[in-house]
């Protein structure tokens, strides 16, 4: 019954913790401070969509002679919204959400026509800019045609008549672009485009380009006009203040939700003190319990070193286990790959010490994947364990052999002053292995080819050695196997 019972107070415990840090909660719930975030947002907010419309009108009429001022207070305008999203997001109201997105979606759009306004005006800014320089050209061609004597100075003096009356039109239509205008625009321009051909040749190329400029700032203007007034209807300022409104009607419902829950809180409080005093009494009638309990402890703390010594003394005993299992080969004996470039690496660090030799022995074992094929692994491996233990008979105990894996060993020869004592080793190994024809009652042939590369002091790496007798070994085996073969750099040594 004490489980159950433990497990209940338990229970009991986080729930009440649970609703006090609720009732906690939703008292703090709200900042009282995100009144102060957001209002100034918003105004502050209106007030740059009003100089954002005007810096677009400037920028129109030409006041503005580029677009960082539409450009920076775009990038203010993006802070402050980050910030009023904020502010959104921490008083948490379905019409507030709704009235925020209509904001970002308005701001938006106003973004995207900007962006459109700035490209049509930066091509009606360059055709103004250039249009009247076009005009300047074209009469200075037209002075030096009438100063060659042409036959066709009435023509040409009207043409220089009609170019002024279109720069002034031109000029009147971008202050005021009026309907009427924009017709006698363009029918100036279409007859000076059909009266082409008639012109000296010199003329054209200057008359082309007026005319493409006049039909730009036409068309650029009309356009502009029209993005600008779309740009000044979108109704952020009533969105601003629908977001606003909605704001004050979630805030002031929080804050009633607010005092709410502090009178709940107030009323869970004070059945807390009672429920703690009530604690308190049990806890002074189960001192008593606690003294027992403490003799218990005591006697099992006693019971607990005894365990926790022989644990320790178990987990020593593994841990030997485990850093054999590390070290040596399993299924051999014979250490392993690791620990035997290991010993290499020791062994050549005392060659170069002491001016010594150290030769490395690659054995690779001929016809044991046919015992294998024919008898199955387990006689592998048995096999494997005879030829470990024959082999290991002509090692010394200054030298090392290890196993790197299925049929390959290596042995690590220390001391070595002729290459005699390798050869021994090797022709040693030969007639072991010649010598086991039968094991368990089976009859077997296995022989091996043998690589053979040695280096004085620590003139080569580990690796290099272990590689050179690899390579040794695989030219025994093109030499018809069961025979040892020096590496390149042993022979020539």
């Amino acid at each position: 019954m004490r489980h159950p019972r433990a497990l209940l107070l338990c229970l009991g415990f986080i729930v009440l913790s649970a609703l006090s840090g609720f009732l906690y909660y939703r008292t703090q719930a709200i900042d009282i401070d995100v009144q102060d975030h957001v209002l100034p947002v918003l105004r502050e907010l209106k007030q740059l969509d009003a100089e954002w419309n005007a810096n677009v009108l400037k920028s129109r009429i030409g006041i503005n002679s580029n677009y960082d001022p539409v450009t920076t207070l775009l990038q203010h305008l993006r802070a402050l919204r980050a910030r009023l999203r904020q502010g959104v997001d921490m008083a948490q109201g379905n019409a507030l959400e709704t009235a925020s997105h209509q904001l970002e979606g308005a701001f938006a759009s106003k973004e995207d026509l900007i962006e459109q306004f700035k490209s049509q005006n930066a091509l009606l800014q360059n055709s103004m800019f250039y249009f009247p320089t076009a005009v300047g050209d074209l009469h200075a061609l037209l002075h030096q045609e009438r100063g060659t004597g042409t036959k066709q100075v009435r023509p040409l003096a009207a043409l220089s008549a009609e170019v002024d009356q279109l720069l002034t039109d031109i000029l009147l239509f971008n202050l005021n672009p009026a309907a009427e205008l924009e017709e006698k625009i363009l029918s100036t321009v279409t007859r000076i485009e059909e009266r082409r051909g008639t012109y000296p040749d010199t003329l054209r190329e200057s008359l082309d380009l007026l005319t493409r400029h006049a039909r730009i700032i036409v068309r650029q203007r009309l356009a502009e006009d029209a993005l600008t007034t779309r740009i000044v209807s979108l109704p952020i300022a009533k969105r601003i203040d629908d977001v606003r409104n909605a704001f004050d009607v979630q805030f002031k419902s929080m804050l009633e939700e607010k005092q709410r829950y502090r009178t709940y809180l107030f009323a869970y409080s004070g059945f807390l003190l009672i429920l703690l005093s009530y604690a308190a009494w049990r806890l002074m009638h189960s001192y008593q319990v606690i003294a027992q309990v403490n003799k218990h402890l005591q006697v099992a703390n006693e019971t607990l070193e005894q365990r926790v010594a022989e644990r320790t003394a178990e987990l020593e005993h593994r841990s030997a286990q485990l850093a054999e299992l590390a070290t040596y080969d399993t299924l051999t004996g014979l250490i392993n790959r690791r620990h035997l470039m290991a010993e290499l690496t020791q062994a050549l660090q005392r060659a170069e010490r002491r001016g010594w030799i150290v030769a490395l022995m690659f054995i690779d074992l001929d016809g044991f994947k046919e015992i294998n094929d024919t008898y199955g692994h387990a006689a592998g491996d048995r096999v494997l364990q005879e030829v470990a233990t024959r082999i290991k008979r002509h090692v010394r105990k200054e030298d090392a052999m290890g196993r790197l894996g299925g049929d390959e060993f290596v042995i690590v020869l220390n001391e070595i002053h002729i290459p005699d004592g390798a050869i021994r080793i090797a022709e040693a190994v030969l007639h072991e292995l010649h010598a086991l024809t039968e094991l368990d009652g089976r009859v077997i042939r296995i022989s091996a080819s043998i690589g053979i590369s040695s280096t004085k002091g620590g003139a080569k790496s580990p690796e290099l050695l272990l590689s050179e007798a690899d390579h040794a070994m695989y030219r025994a085996k093109e030499c018809g196997k069961s025979c040892y073969r020096f590496s390149d750099a042993t022979c020539h040594a």
